[in-house]
């Protein structure tokens, strides 16, 4: 009986003082274990070698896609900022940088709403409402503020991520501000047009250039002429 509890305490013992050395980062401790004892400690350390490198794959293959992420995001042209849910700012590309004109000393570890991004608080409020109720946005039109106190037009687009257990926030960010000025142009254009259509006493006209070649505009002054009204004439 003596032996045969020798037999099973000493390999326990054994494996017990092997663990506890490799747990304290003493890797050799699973060389000595293999090299020496009953087959029950050689068995041990070789589970324990099997353990340690599966560990060792597994945090290669995350390192490998952390560093993909970090290339992916710091690389990409688009303005891009990561943040903890409704909370501090965690990291910024170097597009955001650019065109923000902060530092990133500036934004890391700072809220969105104590930095002033927003132009309007508005927005901000509408944005963080729309991210609590479906954890996304997609083409949330607003306006934000640079450094600089300018005003730019944006589309901002965020996807919820889950980062080792803590959900963030990955927002981008694209400048619609030009486009914004063409429409508004445009439009400002139409009107002094239809203004200026409204006041001539030529006769203006348009009409398709194919098919039926109907009437598709007609200024008043061709109204006041014809002595008939604009439904009677368009499409005929």
């Amino acid at each position: 009986a003596w032996r045969i509890s020798l037999r099973i305490v000493r390999p326990i013992e054994a494996m017990a003082q092997v663990a506890r050395r490799v747990a304290d980062g003493d890797l050799q401790a699973r060389n000595e274990g293999q090299a020496r004892g009953p087959v029950e400690v050689q068995a041990v350390a070789r589970q324990i070698d099997r353990m340690l490198a599966a560990q060792a794959s597994h945090e290669q293959a995350l390192a490998s896609r952390e560093l993909m992420f970090r290339s992916m995001f710091d690389s990409n042209p688009v303005p891009h900022l990561l943040q903890r849910a409704h909370a501090e700012i965690v990291d910024v590309n170097a597009a955001l940088l650019r065109v923000s004109g902060y530092s990133r000393e500036s934004l890391v570890g700072r809220m969105v709403s104590e930095i002033g991004l927003w132009g309007d608080s508005e927005d901000l409020e509408r944005a963080s409402a729309a991210l609590r109720r479906d954890g996304r946005l997609d083409g949330f039109e607003g306006v934000v503020r640079l450094r600089n106190g300018e005003r730019r037009f944006v589309l901002l687009s965020t996807c919820s991520l889950d980062i080792d257990g803590v959900p963030h926030f990955l927002h981008s960010v694209v400048d619609i501000t030009e486009r914004r000025r063409a429409e508004e142009a445009l439009r400002e254009r139409e009107e002094r047009l239809s203004f200026l259509l409204s006041r001539t006493s030529a006769v203006i006209y348009t009409s398709r250039a194919r098919g039926d070649f109907g009437t598709t505009f007609v200024s008043d002054s061709v109204m006041s002429l014809l002595e008939a009204r604009t439904p009677r004439l368009l499409n005929t």
